[in-house]
């Protein structure tokens, strides 16, 4: 039950997500074009998942499984110098941000300022899934 919660909990976060993201210029004309592959850096062999892209497009946060993290789930940021350019390898936000339970669905505040995410039975939490 708690996996296909949380598998609600992660669609509904990236809908909203992408809303925020295009809300304010969407068209009403809007079309998408076929889904491209990011691939490496950004994609894995492990776990992924895209949390959000930062109000400039320079910035992917993202969770994952890949190795160097200090839980479950990490937070990861992947950075480019231009709209235009390729991701960079994703960094971890680090033990600031992440605990040794699941950290999910990164959400940075449009001037940059403020991280928002969930973290799984983090200690000084009320249980369960905690907004941070």
């Amino acid at each position: 039950m708690k996996t296909n919660r949380h598998h609600a909990l992660r669609v509904l976060a990236v809908f909203v997500a992408a809303f925020l993201v295009v809300g304010n210029s969407a068209k009403a004309d809007l079309a998408f074009g076929t889904p491209t592959k990011l691939g490496p850096p950004a994609n894995s062999s492990y776990v992924e998942s895209l949390d959000c892209i930062s109000a400039d497009g320079l910035e992917l946060y993202l969770d994952s499984r890949r190795p160097g993290g200090f839980g479950n789930y990490d937070l990861w940021v992947a950075r480019r110098d231009t709209t235009d350019a390729d991701w960079g390898e994703p960094v971890n936000l680090g033990p600031a941000v992440n605990s040794a339970n699941a950290d999910t669905y990164a959400c940075i505040s449009q001037d940059g300022l403020e991280l928002y995410f969930n973290s799984e039975d983090r200690p000084g939490g009320y249980g369960g899934w905690d907004i941070w």
